[in-house]
């Protein structure tokens, strides 16, 4: 069962969470060296302690967060290799000199320490659902008041209703829609509602009947945007 905090964090969309991310990894990394480096009696500037954070860090956390988003290998190579570069580039922006070996070589850590993280990442929702004896229950005998919603976790789906914790089901989020038929609608990659209970859409994000809202991917907009049943969060009160 995944921690509230984190289904929480997961309905942000793409672009809010890497900024969110991002600015608070490298707000508190800036804090860390500013009160370290005091205490050492040597000072740092704001800018400088800043500019670590944003050419060391800030690559890294972006490549995790869109390879997790993908969850495919070929998207995370790219999105390491690219967030390799982009620091090396930075740095030596910042530094007004072309890197050598050993900007190279100290970068190879935070590259190890990605995949460290990617691998829990993607591996964790498993070991949780797994931990949590998933039923393995036929996707036709489900019916259509035993979820509102579903997110897809790896090699299984969560089911998500009107009780606290999600239901847990061996199965892909595309088997589950075709099996639904119209009754249930792909609004992203990794999620689908209930028609029934589209309440808004906006920019980003739909809003269902009970106050929850969950990502619009772009793929899914017309479809979205094409149902009758709901209004336009510009014409909400």
């Amino acid at each position: 069962m995944l921690l509230p905090i984190q289904e929480h964090y997961l309905r942000w969309s793409l672009p809010l969470r890497l900024t969110v991310l991002t600015f608070l990894a490298v707000a508190l990394n800036a804090a860390y060296c500013l009160i370290y480096r005091f205490s050492q009696g040597s000072p740092e500037t704001v800018f400088n302690a800043v500019a670590w954070g944003v050419i060391n860090i800030a690559p890294w956390i972006i490549a995790i967060e869109l390879a997790r988003e993908a969850r495919r290998w070929d998207v995370t190579l790219v999105a390491l290799a690219a967030a390799f570069l982009l620091s090396l580039l930075l740095g030596s922006a910042f530094a007004f000199a072309p890197p050598d070996v050993f900007d190279v070589v100290r970068r190879l850590p935070a590259l190890a320490a990605s995949l460290l993280c990617l691998g829990i990442l993607l591996v964790w929702p498993t070991a949780q659902i797994q931990r949590a004896k998933p039923e393995t229950k036929a996707l036709e005998k489900l019916t259509a008041c035993d979820f509102v919603w579903a997110r897809s976790a790896g090699n299984y789906i969560e089911l998500h209703g009107s009780t606290a914790s999600p239901r847990l089901v061996r199965a892909t989020l595309e088997s589950l829609v075709q099996q639904s038929g119209s009754g249930l609608l792909r609004i992203h990659r990794c999620y689908a509602v209930k028609s029934t209970e589209l309440h808004s859409v906006d920019r980003q994000s739909v809003r269902l009947r009970n106050g929850i809202r969950l990502p619009l991917g772009n793929r899914y907009r017309a479809q979205v945007e094409a149902l009758s049943d709901f209004v336009p969060s510009s014409q909400t009160a």
